[in-house]
Protein backbone atom coordinates (compact mmCIF):
# COMPACT_ATOMS: atom_id res chain seq x y z
CA UNK A 1 0.00 0.00 0.00
CA UNK A 2 0.90 3.72 -0.83
CA UNK A 3 1.16 6.57 1.39
CA UNK A 4 -1.61 8.91 1.07
CA UNK A 5 -0.67 11.46 -1.73
CA UNK A 6 -2.50 14.34 -0.22
CA UNK A 7 -2.29 15.10 3.42
CA UNK A 8 -4.19 13.06 6.03
CA UNK A 9 -6.14 14.18 8.77
CA UNK A 10 -6.91 12.89 11.81
CA UNK A 11 -10.23 11.41 11.63
CA UNK A 12 -10.04 11.00 15.83
CA UNK A 13 -8.76 12.28 18.69
CA UNK A 14 -8.39 11.02 22.25
CA UNK A 15 -8.62 14.13 24.15
CA UNK A 16 -8.07 13.25 27.73
CA UNK A 17 -7.89 12.41 30.42
CA UNK A 18 -4.48 11.32 31.82
CA UNK A 19 -3.83 8.91 33.61
CA UNK A 20 -7.00 6.87 32.70
CA UNK A 21 -5.92 4.12 30.30
CA UNK A 22 -5.57 6.24 27.26
CA UNK A 23 -2.00 4.55 26.91
CA UNK A 24 -3.13 1.52 26.72
CA UNK A 25 -6.11 1.78 24.43
CA UNK A 26 -3.34 3.90 21.64
CA UNK A 27 -1.14 0.61 22.06
CA UNK A 28 -4.06 -1.71 21.22
CA UNK A 29 -5.65 0.88 18.49
CA UNK A 30 -2.26 1.26 16.92
CA UNK A 31 -1.92 -2.46 16.37
CA UNK A 32 -4.89 -2.76 15.02
CA UNK A 33 -3.80 -3.06 11.28
CA UNK A 34 -6.65 -0.52 9.95
CA UNK A 35 -5.63 2.26 12.41
CA UNK A 36 -2.75 4.43 11.85
CA UNK A 37 -1.38 6.26 14.92
CA UNK A 38 2.11 8.01 14.40
CA UNK A 39 4.50 6.91 17.16
CA UNK A 40 4.69 11.15 18.03
CA UNK A 41 3.14 10.62 21.63
CA UNK A 42 0.78 13.47 22.60
CA UNK A 43 1.80 16.30 20.15
CA UNK A 44 -1.03 18.73 21.64
CA UNK A 45 -1.00 20.82 18.39
CA UNK A 46 -4.42 22.36 19.01
CA UNK A 47 -3.20 23.21 22.55
CA UNK A 48 -1.97 26.88 21.48
CA UNK A 49 -1.97 28.10 25.27
CA UNK A 50 -0.10 25.33 26.33
CA UNK A 51 3.47 25.81 24.08
CA UNK A 52 5.33 23.66 26.72
CA UNK A 53 3.23 20.55 25.70
CA UNK A 54 3.26 21.31 21.37
CA UNK A 55 5.46 18.98 19.68
CA UNK A 56 4.85 21.04 16.93
CA UNK A 57 3.76 25.09 15.07
CA UNK A 58 2.23 24.50 12.38
CA UNK A 59 -0.71 22.63 10.37
CA UNK A 60 1.90 21.44 8.07
CA UNK A 61 4.32 19.86 10.60
CA UNK A 62 1.31 18.08 12.28
CA UNK A 63 0.17 16.53 9.24
CA UNK A 64 3.34 14.66 8.43
CA UNK A 65 2.94 12.38 11.56
CA UNK A 66 0.47 11.12 8.91
CA UNK A 67 2.12 11.11 6.00
CA UNK A 68 2.64 7.15 6.46
CA UNK A 69 -0.65 6.46 6.60
CA UNK A 70 -2.08 4.71 3.63
CA UNK A 71 -5.15 3.62 1.91
CA UNK A 72 -5.83 0.69 4.12
CA UNK A 73 -6.56 2.26 6.74
CA UNK A 74 -9.35 3.12 7.40
CA UNK A 75 -9.00 5.74 11.10
CA UNK A 76 -5.97 7.86 11.62
CA UNK A 77 -6.03 9.56 15.07
CA UNK A 78 -3.94 10.86 17.39
CA UNK A 79 -3.19 11.15 21.54
CA UNK A 80 -3.57 14.83 23.21
CA UNK A 81 -4.68 13.67 26.61
CA UNK A 82 -4.00 17.48 27.95
CA UNK A 83 -6.50 18.44 25.20
CA UNK A 84 -9.10 19.22 28.08
CA UNK A 85 -7.03 21.41 30.06
CA UNK A 86 -6.70 23.63 27.63
CA UNK A 87 -9.08 26.81 26.70
CA UNK A 88 -8.53 26.88 22.97
CA UNK A 89 -7.64 23.13 21.96
CA UNK A 90 -11.38 22.26 21.57
CA UNK A 91 -12.41 24.79 19.13
CA UNK A 92 -8.75 24.58 17.56
CA UNK A 93 -9.81 20.89 16.51
CA UNK A 94 -13.25 21.60 15.82
CA UNK A 95 -12.17 24.01 13.01
CA UNK A 96 -9.76 22.17 11.69
CA UNK A 97 -11.81 19.02 10.96
CA UNK A 98 -15.91 19.79 11.85
CA UNK A 99 -16.48 16.17 11.41
CA UNK A 100 -13.47 14.48 13.74
CA UNK A 101 -14.36 11.68 16.47
CA UNK A 102 -13.39 12.61 20.13
CA UNK A 103 -12.86 10.22 22.77
CA UNK A 104 -12.35 10.62 26.35
CA UNK A 105 -11.39 8.38 28.88
CA UNK A 106 -12.31 8.56 32.07
CA UNK A 107 -11.62 7.58 36.31
CA UNK A 108 -11.86 8.47 39.87
CA UNK A 109 -11.08 11.69 40.35
CA UNK A 110 -9.95 10.84 43.18
CA UNK A 111 -7.34 8.21 42.25
CA UNK A 112 -6.62 10.14 38.61
CA UNK A 113 -5.10 13.19 40.41
CA UNK A 114 -3.32 11.14 42.80
CA UNK A 115 -1.89 8.93 39.89
CA UNK A 116 -1.44 12.37 38.19
CA UNK A 117 0.62 13.91 40.99
CA UNK A 118 2.91 10.26 41.05
CA UNK A 119 3.64 10.85 37.26
CA UNK A 120 4.85 14.22 37.81
CA UNK A 121 6.94 12.95 40.30
CA UNK A 122 8.12 10.66 38.06
CA UNK A 123 8.86 13.30 35.13
CA UNK A 124 10.42 15.92 37.43
CA UNK A 125 8.12 18.23 37.29
CA UNK A 126 6.90 18.05 40.52
CA UNK A 127 8.85 18.51 43.99
CA UNK A 128 6.40 17.71 46.89
CA UNK A 129 7.23 15.04 48.43
CA UNK A 130 3.57 14.16 49.33
CA UNK A 131 0.70 14.69 47.77
CA UNK A 132 -1.11 16.45 50.26
CA UNK A 133 1.81 19.06 50.11
CA UNK A 134 1.29 19.13 46.66
CA UNK A 135 -2.84 19.93 46.88
CA UNK A 136 -2.00 22.53 49.51
CA UNK A 137 0.61 23.80 47.41
CA UNK A 138 -2.29 24.80 44.28
CA UNK A 139 -3.22 28.21 45.40
CA UNK A 140 0.26 29.60 45.57
CA UNK A 141 1.55 27.60 42.92
CA UNK A 142 -1.44 29.84 40.64
CA UNK A 143 -0.52 32.56 41.53
CA UNK A 144 3.32 31.73 40.68
CA UNK A 145 5.11 30.48 44.01
CA UNK A 146 6.85 27.79 44.94
CA UNK A 147 6.46 26.41 41.21
CA UNK A 148 8.73 23.07 40.40
CA UNK A 149 11.44 24.48 38.91
CA UNK A 150 11.63 21.67 36.11
CA UNK A 151 7.50 22.22 35.65
CA UNK A 152 6.64 22.97 32.39
CA UNK A 153 3.31 24.42 32.49
CA UNK A 154 1.05 25.18 35.84
CA UNK A 155 -2.01 23.82 34.42
CA UNK A 156 -0.61 20.41 35.65
CA UNK A 157 -0.16 20.99 39.13
CA UNK A 158 -3.70 22.65 39.24
CA UNK A 159 -4.86 19.16 40.87
CA UNK A 160 -8.52 19.93 41.25
CA UNK A 161 -9.18 21.63 37.61
CA UNK A 162 -7.34 17.97 36.81
CA UNK A 163 -9.74 15.91 38.55
CA UNK A 164 -12.94 18.23 37.37
CA UNK A 165 -13.82 15.67 34.75
CA UNK A 166 -17.98 16.60 34.85
CA UNK A 167 -16.77 20.02 33.67
CA UNK A 168 -14.52 19.46 30.97
CA UNK A 169 -16.91 16.71 29.52
CA UNK A 170 -19.54 19.40 29.19
CA UNK A 171 -17.02 21.27 27.59
CA UNK A 172 -15.95 18.64 25.28
CA UNK A 173 -20.29 18.04 24.67
CA UNK A 174 -20.73 21.44 23.85
CA UNK A 175 -18.23 21.71 21.21
CA UNK A 176 -18.40 18.38 19.30
CA UNK A 177 -22.15 17.39 20.35
CA UNK A 178 -23.13 13.61 22.27
CA UNK A 179 -22.93 11.71 18.69
CA UNK A 180 -19.13 12.75 17.86
CA UNK A 181 -17.87 11.77 21.39
CA UNK A 182 -17.28 8.49 22.92
CA UNK A 183 -16.72 8.21 26.38
CA UNK A 184 -14.47 5.58 27.99
CA UNK A 185 -14.26 4.92 31.89
CA UNK A 186 -10.85 3.43 33.08
CA UNK A 187 -13.09 0.79 35.05
CA UNK A 188 -14.40 -0.85 32.37
CA UNK A 189 -11.07 -1.40 30.24
CA UNK A 190 -9.81 -3.07 33.60
CA UNK A 191 -13.07 -5.55 34.10
CA UNK A 192 -13.21 -5.85 30.15
CA UNK A 193 -11.08 -5.12 27.76
CA UNK A 194 -11.89 -6.60 24.87
CA UNK A 195 -15.41 -5.23 25.08
CA UNK A 196 -14.33 -1.88 25.39
CA UNK A 197 -12.12 -2.06 22.44
CA UNK A 198 -14.73 -3.24 20.27
CA UNK A 199 -16.68 -0.65 21.19
CA UNK A 200 -14.21 1.98 20.34
CA UNK A 201 -13.45 0.05 17.13
CA UNK A 202 -17.06 0.29 16.73
CA UNK A 203 -17.25 3.69 17.10
CA UNK A 204 -14.61 4.39 14.77
CA UNK A 205 -16.14 2.57 12.03
CA UNK A 206 -13.65 0.00 12.20
CA UNK A 207 -13.94 -4.09 11.50
CA UNK A 208 -12.97 -5.78 14.47
CA UNK A 209 -9.33 -7.64 14.17
CA UNK A 210 -10.42 -10.54 16.65
CA UNK A 211 -8.29 -9.36 19.32
CA UNK A 212 -8.55 -11.29 22.51
CA UNK A 213 -4.83 -10.11 24.24
CA UNK A 214 -4.61 -6.72 25.99
CA UNK A 215 -1.20 -6.45 28.32
CA UNK A 216 -1.28 -3.98 31.11
CA UNK A 217 0.36 -0.86 29.76
CA UNK A 218 2.18 1.70 31.64
CA UNK A 219 2.35 0.46 34.97
CA UNK A 220 3.08 2.77 38.21
CA UNK A 221 6.81 3.33 38.03
CA UNK A 222 9.70 5.46 39.53
CA UNK A 223 13.53 6.63 38.74
CA UNK A 224 16.29 4.65 40.23
CA UNK A 225 18.27 8.14 39.69
CA UNK A 226 17.13 11.04 39.52
CA UNK A 227 20.45 12.34 38.17
CA UNK A 228 20.34 10.26 35.43
CA UNK A 229 16.51 11.32 34.71
CA UNK A 230 17.74 14.74 34.66
CA UNK A 231 20.03 14.28 31.51
CA UNK A 232 17.41 11.90 29.92
CA UNK A 233 15.07 14.93 30.07
CA UNK A 234 17.60 17.95 28.52
CA UNK A 235 18.33 14.87 26.17
CA UNK A 236 15.22 14.53 24.77
CA UNK A 237 14.64 17.74 24.55
CA UNK A 238 17.42 18.26 22.31
CA UNK A 239 16.53 14.91 20.17
CA UNK A 240 12.96 16.49 19.47
CA UNK A 241 14.43 19.57 17.95
CA UNK A 242 16.99 17.62 15.88
CA UNK A 243 14.25 15.66 14.51
CA UNK A 244 12.00 18.40 13.94
CA UNK A 245 14.73 19.81 12.25
CA UNK A 246 16.34 16.56 10.34
CA UNK A 247 12.44 16.39 9.01
CA UNK A 248 13.13 12.99 7.49
CA UNK A 249 10.49 9.49 7.26
CA UNK A 250 14.16 7.36 8.00
CA UNK A 251 13.28 8.56 12.28
CA UNK A 252 9.45 7.20 11.62
CA UNK A 253 10.61 3.63 11.72
CA UNK A 254 9.78 0.82 14.39
CA UNK A 255 13.94 0.33 14.24
CA UNK A 256 14.95 3.58 14.59
CA UNK A 257 12.72 4.01 17.75
CA UNK A 258 14.03 0.79 19.03
CA UNK A 259 17.70 1.38 18.93
CA UNK A 260 17.21 4.89 20.34
CA UNK A 261 19.88 5.10 23.28
CA UNK A 262 17.95 7.45 25.22
CA UNK A 263 14.80 4.65 25.50
CA UNK A 264 17.30 2.00 26.70
CA UNK A 265 18.46 4.64 29.56
CA UNK A 266 14.88 4.84 30.20
CA UNK A 267 14.40 1.47 31.12
CA UNK A 268 17.61 0.70 32.91
CA UNK A 269 16.65 3.79 35.10
CA UNK A 270 12.82 2.51 35.32
CA UNK A 271 11.17 0.84 38.62
CA UNK A 272 7.88 -0.52 38.67
CA UNK A 273 6.79 -0.27 41.64
CA UNK A 274 2.91 0.18 43.26
CA UNK A 275 2.23 3.32 44.48
CA UNK A 276 1.78 3.86 47.94
CA UNK A 277 -1.88 3.69 49.27
CA UNK A 278 -3.96 6.85 49.57
CA UNK A 279 -4.33 7.99 53.24
CA UNK A 280 -8.23 7.34 53.64
CA UNK A 281 -8.37 11.15 55.24
CA UNK A 282 -7.11 12.20 51.69
CA UNK A 283 -9.95 10.06 50.17
CA UNK A 284 -12.07 11.28 52.05
CA UNK A 285 -11.39 14.63 50.84
CA UNK A 286 -10.66 14.41 47.50
CA UNK A 287 -14.02 13.12 47.20
CA UNK A 288 -16.17 15.61 49.16
CA UNK A 289 -14.24 18.09 46.92
CA UNK A 290 -15.46 16.34 43.56
CA UNK A 291 -18.55 14.81 44.86
CA UNK A 292 -20.49 17.92 43.05
CA UNK A 293 -19.03 17.20 39.87
CA UNK A 294 -19.27 13.26 40.13
CA UNK A 295 -22.59 13.83 40.08
CA UNK A 296 -22.38 16.47 37.38
CA UNK A 297 -20.86 13.81 35.13
CA UNK A 298 -23.06 11.08 36.12
CA UNK A 299 -25.73 13.36 34.48
CA UNK A 300 -24.19 14.06 31.30
CA UNK A 301 -23.28 10.34 30.33
CA UNK A 302 -26.07 9.09 32.24
CA UNK A 303 -24.49 5.75 34.14
CA UNK A 304 -24.29 5.71 37.87
CA UNK A 305 -20.87 6.70 39.37
CA UNK A 306 -21.96 6.78 43.13
CA UNK A 307 -19.27 3.88 43.67
CA UNK A 308 -16.65 6.98 43.16
CA UNK A 309 -18.18 8.17 46.18
CA UNK A 310 -17.69 5.22 48.41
Amino acid sequence: MKATTTPRRPDFIIVGAPKCGTTALCQYLRDHPQIFIPKIKEPHFFSDDMPGHRTVNTEEEYLKFFRTATDRHIAAGEGSVLSIYSSVALQNIKAFKPDIKIIFMLRNPADLVYSFYAQLLYTLEEDALAFEQAWALQEERMQGRSLPPRLIDTTLVNYRNIGMLGEHAERVLQVFGREKVLFLLQDDLHRDSRAVYENTLSFLGVPSDGRTDFPRVNQSHANRSLLLANFIRRAAKLQAAARRALDSELLDGDLVTRLNPLNYLRRMNLRVERRPPMNPDTRKMLQKTFADDIQKLSKLLDIPLDHWLD
